[in-house]
């Protein structure tokens, strides 16, 4: 039987799984549930001893894979998404392998999103490689996400506004404004409307401008 010899890259990161332990110390905010977490620092640094122990070292190469300018309350922030792939190498005899995870930053300079991101990708890579869950942080995930105020004012911006006249609105404010009060007949104010259209005028515009002719007249 021949005896297989077994890439030391391969049995070093065996012993960096069998010998890491990494305590939570990171804390979610309040809207995440406060929940206990291992914070990028932590992981990097323990894994960090424990590649040195066994002789690993790792080169990455980062892909950024989006980037979005978002401005808010005008204030400009930039998301980066970033794609690390780390080659770790064995320097006892070369063997190596290949490992890669994604992260995101968002910051308002570029550079501090992307360093963001890049901490984020490599704490992913670490994560997956090694087998380390966070069991907190993914219970929160299924939970029905907690709207902060900076999305709800987002939404707010965002929706139609309902002040914003229609041309039924339009209708009915002539009728009560005009018509009701005995100024003018349906008849004169169908007469204005259709000259409005006769001047290519279309939509809420033509109620507009008949509003505007029937002020100026009062005046």
């Amino acid at each position: 039987m021949t005896d297989v010899k077994v890439p030391a890259i391969y049995s070093a990161i065996h012993g960096v799984m069998n010998e890491l332990g990494v305590d939570k110390n990171g804390t979610l905010p309040g809207n995440m549930g406060n929940g206990k977490y291992i914070t990028a620092s932590d992981l990097s640094a323990a894994v960090k001893t424990a590649f040195v122990k066994h002789n690993v070292v790792g080169f990455p190469h980062e892909r950024q894979v989006s980037k979005e300018i978002i401005i808010f309350k005008e204030r400009l922030n930039i998301a980066v998404s970033i794609e690390t792939t780390y080659t770790l190498v064995s320097v006892e005899d070369g063997s190596n392998m290949v490992v890669s995870g994604v992260g995101d930053g968002l910051a308002t300079g570029t550079a501090v999103s992307a360093n963001i991101a890049s901490t984020n990708a490599l704490k992913n890579v670490l994560m997956r490689l090694l087998l380390i869950t966070e069991q907190s942080v993914e219970d929160q995930g299924k939970e029905e996400p907690k709207v902060t105020r900076a999305q709800q004012a987002v939404a707010k911006a965002s929706k139609p506004t309902s002040s914003e006249p229609t041309v039924d609105s339009m209708k009915a404010d002539i009728r009560k404004r005009f018509i009701d009060t005995g100024l003018k007949t349906t008849a004169q104010i169908a007469v204005l409307s259709k000259a409005e259209t006769a001047k290519g005028v279309t939509g809420v515009t033509v109620y507009q401008n008949v509003i505007a002719a029937l002020t100026s007249e009062k005046e």
